[in-house]
């Protein structure tokens, strides 16, 4: 008692005010601080939220004040001014004034000046979450609407949640190094679960195939990401509200897919414990019962039974396009186009990775496919003698870009003879 009389002295000369006892809960639990649920530090945007909100909504009115001396007639006002026009807005508010409060009731320089909790009224009963995509017809608009999205990762992930039914944090912190595309598995590590549990997910050929699009040609990194793999790809209201707008639909939120998934995939005889694991609901036990349940081989079946349903399953004119474009990688007409744009691009930039690099952009295949395309083309422009200087560069391009030449003619080779150095 002694000591803490002492402490009681040095501290009742510094004014005790709501501003004042906000900025050392900021620096002791904020900053140096963990969570009590994990014990893990606060995120930066959360801390960069709380801040914010507290100094641009609370502190101005507040913050000169005794924390006990403010009037329950006053928070009432507070809480009428935001909880209308902002209520997610309010409801983070009066979880950081009542966090704050609760600190002081606990901590020494505080605890005899505050004596309880401030008086917000009563908490209204949380809404049941209803809002989801109503036909079948909607959830195709969406995909079709996603290819529009910029930048082109973001229509890419909204795919990916379309297919998946996972979480969109879950989504956008998905890294390259968590990918095994021979087993089609991803392996989510406990940090971006909202369990906190590590678990293991199944892959549809599609899914992979939208992964492959977004990384290209990267190793690490982000896989849903317009930075090269830097930052993780935003999916705010901006991207939410221009999808929408394209496809002409009723408002719904990219978590608000989960929903209509899992409707769909109960309608679709899936069995509802391999709902709950594409849902990402996990628990620390699990019953002997629900164990088969999470095979990866029930989820990637139940995903291809969602994609037959949608229709996006690989179907014949698919794989017609498929052939054709293998059939025309081996065009000798193409291979000299190939080979001759190669040429002037490496002329031009003198570095073979951007010669590369510009000629994929006309048209998207691997390194590899590329590199002995050109190999191919330099071969059969120095068996035929073909003449590539008569013609222009566009040319070329348009061949590699439509797979034929602008005009109606085909180039043939020319004959051979002597060419002057």
């Amino acid at each position: 008692k002694s000591g803490r009389r002492r402490f009681q002295k040095k501290v009742s000369g510094t004014a005790v005010t709501l501003s004042n006892a906000w900025a050392d809960f900021e620096k002791a639990v904020l900053i140096k601080g963990t969570r009590k649920l994990d014990n893990r530090p606060y995120s930066e945007s959360h801390k960069r939220n709380a801040a914010r909100s507290m100094r641009l909504h609370v502190l101005p009115i507040f913050g000169h004040r005794h924390p006990s001396k403010i009037s329950k007639q006053e928070w009432l006002l507070l809480r009428d001014k935001h909880a209308t026009n902002r209520a997610a807005e309010w409801r983070q508010i009066r979880a950081y004034i009542t966090s704050c409060y609760k600190w002081m009731m606990e901590t020494s320089p505080y605890m005899d000046h505050v004596h309880g909790l401030p008086y917000f009224g009563t908490v209204p009963k949380s809404v049941v979450r209803t809002r989801q995509l109503r036909t079948i017809d909607e959830i195709r608009t969406i995909w079709d609407c996603a290819e529009t999205i910029t930048p082109k990762q973001a229509g890419l992930a909204v795919r990916f949640l379309l297919l998946s039914n996972r979480r969109i944090g879950e989504v956008r912190q998905m890294k390259i190094d968590q990918i095994e595309f021979d087993r089609l598995l991803w392996h989510i590590p406990s940090i971006a679960t909202k369990s906190r549990i590590q678990c293991c997910q199944a892959l549809s050929p599609l899914m992979c195939q939208l992964i492959k699009q977004a990384i290209n040609e990267r190793d690490d990194g982000y896989v849903f990401s317009s930075t090269a793999g830097e930052k993780k790809i935003a999916l705010g209201s901006k991207i939410n509200k221009s999808l929408i707008t394209e496809a002409k639909i009723s408002h719904v939120s990219f978590n608000d897919f989960r929903h209509t998934i899992s409707n769909e995939l109960f309608e679709l005889r899936i069995d509802p414990m391999v709902i709950a694991r594409i849902e990402g609901r996990l628990s620390a036990t699990q019953r002997e019962s629900s164990l088969e349940a999470w095979l990866p081989e029930h989820q990637r079946e139940a995903y291809l039974i969602w994609e037959q349903h949608l229709g996006l399953s690989r179907s014949q004119k698919t794989s017609a396009q498929s052939q054709a474009d293998h059939r025309l990688l081996h065009t000798p007409s193409f291979q000299i186009a190939a080979a001759a744009v190669y040429g002037q691009y490496l002329f031009e930039t003198h570095n073979e990775r951007f010669a590369f690099e510009r000629l994929r952009k006309l048209r998207p295949f691997s390194t590899e496919q590329l590199f002995d395309l050109v190999k191919e083309g330099q071969l059969l422009i120095k068996r035929r003698g073909t003449k590539v200087q008569n013609e222009p560069l566009a040319h070329w391009e348009t061949i590699i870009r439509t797979g034929r030449a602008a005009s109606n003619f085909e180039t043939l080779p020319m004959r051979k003879r002597k060419l002057v150095s």
